[in-house]
């Protein structure tokens, strides 16, 4: 019976030691990895090519069904992220978003997080302007448009942030 009791407090300072040093472990971890907001945003967007989940109705991240982590990081850059992903919405490579279960590549994902992030609205909302995409699928020409429209409203700093 001794032996039994001796060893049950053994058992629970074994388990607390490793409990210490997993804990030391994961702060030492978290203290040199830097988070994500920290990552430049060149990195940020390039690693979008990741990212899964379906835009369900429009290209708001309200209607995203996948993990939001790292396009709030890409948005928390505020306008240092504009430029980058304008210059984004050109790039064919593939990613696991869909819109409405219609792929969408790099490009259009940066179109995605570009129009979550800065707002426009045109001098005639009844026009169809070419910066607003508004159903998938989304053609390699409509994003090139896109871009030009939305490149003129930023170099003449037209919009605002949201």
């Amino acid at each position: 019976m001794a032996l039994i009791s001796s060893a049950r407090p053994l058992s629970l300072v074994a388990f607390a030691a490793v409990v210490v040093v997993l804990a030391v472990a994961w702060a030492v971890q978290s203290a040199s990895t830097p988070a994500l907001i920290d990552r430049p945003i060149v990195e940020l967007i390039d690693s979008l090519r990741w990212l899964h989940g379906n835009f369900a109705t429009g290209l708001a991240l309200g209607s995203f069904d996948g993990h939001l982590t790292l396009p709030n990081a890409v948005l928390a850059k505020g306008d240092t992220a504009v430029s980058p992903l304008l210059e984004c919405m050109a790039r064919p490579d593939s990613t696991g978003v869909t819109w409405r279960g219609v792929p969408l590549s790099l490009g259009a994902v940066c179109y995605a997080m570009l129009r979550n992030l800065i707002i426009y609205e045109p001098p005639d909302p009844d026009a169809r302007w070419p910066g607003f995409i508004r159903q998938p699928p989304i053609s390699d020409s409509a994003l090139a448009a896109a871009q030009a429209a939305w490149r003129h409203v930023i170099q003449r700093r037209m919009y605002g942030l949201s």
